[in-house]
C-alpha cells in the first residue's frame, strides 16, 4: 500500500497520499540536520542514516546482480 500511496497517478499527477492529506510524505527524520541535545534523537537520526545507507548497498547490489544475470542471455 505504501508505493501505491507515494506513485504518481498518471491522470492526476499526483500521489494518493497528496490527494487524501494534502502534504508529501515524511521519512521522520532528515538526514542532514544538526545534532540535537536529546540523546535519543541523535540515535534515532544515526540509526536512520545506517538504515539509509545500507538499503542503498542493498539495492546496488540487487541491480549489479540482475545486470550480471540479464548480460548472460
Amino acid at each position: 500500500m505504501g508505493v501505491y500511496n507515494n506513485h504518481v497517478h498518471s491522470s492526476t499527477q499526483l500521489t494518493p497520499f497528496f490527494l487524501d492529506t494534502g502534504r508529501h510524505p515524511q521519512m521522520g527524520f532528515k538526514p542532514h540536520q544538526p545534532c540535537s541535545r536529546v540523546g535519543a534523537m541523535n540515535e534515532f537520526t544515526d540509526q536512520m542514516k545506517a538504515t539509509l545507507e545500507e538499503a542503498k548497498l542493498v539495492l546496488n547490489r540487487s541491480k549489479d546482480d540482475m545486470a550480471r544475470y540479464y548480460n548472460q542471455c
